[in-house]
């Protein structure tokens, strides 16, 4: 008796492709909660259609990425399946060539797992990174009224990243000094409120800010990596008295643990 046997053997053929100078999914130096996306290429080579799925062993991992899409089919003939890796801590990191993320492809006629491919992945987070000179009290000393005198404070970008900085203050009143009375003692005056300064004039388009008797300029900019910005305080009062301010600069993208 003769009994006819046949079947067909047949290969899962399939490429995953990076992006251009990539090997791995390279993400380099990002700011904290920065997102940064690489896109790659999933080909089927073979016969037949197969599934595939993205798996992240690790759920602190996974928070951190954003696969779309993370499961499908792809055709066969070659046709190409784009898949998305976004990638965005809220915490400082550092990963180099980290695995825990794996392409798993499945056999469609025989619901077999045939390849599971390990995705390996590096980046780094950062925060703004900056000095402040001088850290000390700046102090003008004695000035005469309606006398415009000009310091200086320097922000210093000791990062890999630019940032933006402002400066704000909290408004507060001269406090007058204390005038000698009839009698031979002291008296102080009724207090009165801080005078707008005015300033001197400023070329170019720098803006500024004024709190009480003090001038900032300029109060907004960016300042590059390994780069410094200098500000100018001009203190001018019209009135005699004491003025102080606490003056206030957000930067952008800092530790909030600061």
């Amino acid at each position: 008796y003769q009994i006819p046997v046949s079947a067909e053997a047949f290969d899962v053929n399939f490429d995953f492709l990076f992006p251009k100078n990539l090997d791995h999914l390279n993400y380099g130096s990002l700011k904290v909660s920065q997102t940064k996306n690489i896109q790659c290429i999933l080909k089927n080579k073979g016969k037949y259609p197969s599934f595939f799925k993205i798996c992240i062993s690790q759920q602190k991992i996974a928070k951190m990425f954003n696969v779309t899409p993370n499961e499908g089919t792809i055709q066969p003939g070659g046709a190409n399946q784009q898949i998305n890796f976004a990638f965005s801590s809220p915490r400082l990191v550092n990963f180099n060539n980290a695995k825990g993320i794996t392409l798993q492809i499945t056999d469609s006629l025989t619901n077999i797992i045939t390849a599971e491919i390990p995705l390996t992945f590096s980046a780094q987070t950062l925060y703004s990174s900056f000095t402040i000179e001088p850290l000390k009290a700046i102090n003008f000393g004695s000035t005469p009224v309606n006398v415009c005198v000009t310091k200086q404070f320097k922000i210093t970008n000791n990062g890999a990243f630019p940032f933006e900085y402002e400066i704000t203050g909290k408004q507060q009143p001269v406090v007058p000094l204390e005038e000698p009375s009839k009698d031979g003692k002291k008296k102080k005056p009724p207090q009165r409120p801080s005078p707008l300064l005015k300033g001197r004039p400023r070329k170019g388009n720098e803006k500024s800010v004024v709190v009480g008797s003090f001038l900032f300029v300029p109060s907004v900019g960016t300042v590059q990596p390994r780069a410094t910005a200098t500000i100018d305080i001009d203190f001018n009062c019209p009135l005699p008295g004491i003025s102080q301010l606490t003056g206030l600069i957000k930067i952008s993208d800092t530790d909030p643990k600061l």
